[in-house]
C-alpha cells in the first residue's frame, strides 16, 4: 500500500508522500474544528481547503515532493469539460442539448426539490415545536 503513494525524487519515497497527507489532513482538521471558536466571519472548511492547497502547490511541490491527485488514478483525460458533456463521441452520455433529456432530468429535479423542501419544514416545525420559536 505504501508504494502507492510514491512519486517525486529518489530521496522522496512513499513514506514522504504519505506524511505529506497527513500533515494535510491534521492541517484541514485543526481548522475546522478550532477556527470557529475564533471566529465565524469565513466558513472553516472553506479556509481548510485552501490551507491544503497552499500546503500542497505552495511548500510541498516546492521541494520537489509531488503527491498524487486524482487525476493519476483515473483512466479517463479530460482536456475540456464542456466538449466532454456536450458533444461526447468518446463517452456515452445523453445529449444535453436534446429536449427530451432535459424533461426527464427536471422532471427528477423538481421531485427530488419538492421532496427535500417539504421534509425541511417538517423538521423546522418540529424544531419550533420543540424550542417554542418562530423560524430559522
Amino acid at each position: 500500500v505504501v508504494e502507492y503513494f510514491g512519486r517525486g525524487f529518489d530521496w522522496i519515497g512513499p513514506g514522504m508522500n504519505l506524511g505529506i497527507y497527513g500533515a494535510e489532513v491534521a492541517v484541514a482538521f485543526l481548522i475546522a474544528v478550532w477556527l470557529p471558536r475564533v471566529t465565524t466571519f469565513f466558513p472553516a472548511t472553506a479556509l481548510s481547503i485552501l490551507a491544503v492547497v497552499a500546503v500542497e502547490f505552495g511548500i510541498a511541490r516546492q521541494f520537489g515532493v509531488e503527491t498524487p491527485l486524482i487525476g493519476d488514478y483515473g483512466g479517463s483525460q479530460v482536456n475540456n469539460p464542456i466538449e466532454t458533456i456536450f458533444t461526447s463521441d468518446r463517452y456515452d452520455l445523453p445529449d444535453l442539448t436534446d429536449f427530451q433529456t432535459w424533461k426527464l432530468v427536471l422532471g427528477y429535479g423538481f421531485a427530488l426539490f419538492a421532496t427535500s423542501f417539504t421534509e425541511t419544514s417538517i423538521a423546522l416545525n418540529v424544531v419550533d415545536r420543540l424550542d417554542e420559536t418562530q423560524g430559522p
